[in-house]
């Protein structure tokens, strides 16, 4: 039997996992690609991938993944099943998963673009 505390733990673990992977993925293919663009200068790889719009871009997809996760999931009832699903599970057919749908790709970019206006980034 799982108690209160051990569900909120799990939960808590389970979307700061996906914010983390998220924001490493997100490092580590930027890393890739300008490895690529600087033909293999190191020097050059690590000013991009520590400059302040990629630290910003690593925060900005964590939050939104770790956001999505922890709470849009839930709240519109996608579940293990259907992460990974174009739909999320939403059958698209029935008109009112349709809007369910809408709903949560615009509830998801409403948390990025906050995310990515956030007063703490310094830009109004």
């Amino acid at each position: 039997m799982v108690s209160a505390g051990t569900a909120v733990g799990t939960a808590s673990a389970g979307w700061a996992n996906v914010a983390i992977t998220s924001a490493l993925t997100s490092a580590a293919s930027g890393a890739a690609i300008s490895t690529i663009n600087n033909r293999g200068d190191i020097g050059a790889v690590l000013k991009d991938i520590t400059s302040s719009d990629a630290l910003k871009g690593y925060v900005v997809s964590g939050v939104t993944a770790g956001f999505t996760t922890g709470v849009l999931d839930q709240a519109f009832g996608v579940t293990g099943d259907n992460i990974n699903h174009v739909t999320k599970g939403f059958d698209l057919s029935k008109p009112a998963e349709l809007m369910q749908f809408g709903a949560y790709l615009g509830a998801q970019g409403g948390a990025q673009a906050m995310a990515q206006t956030c007063p703490a980034w310094g830009q109004p």
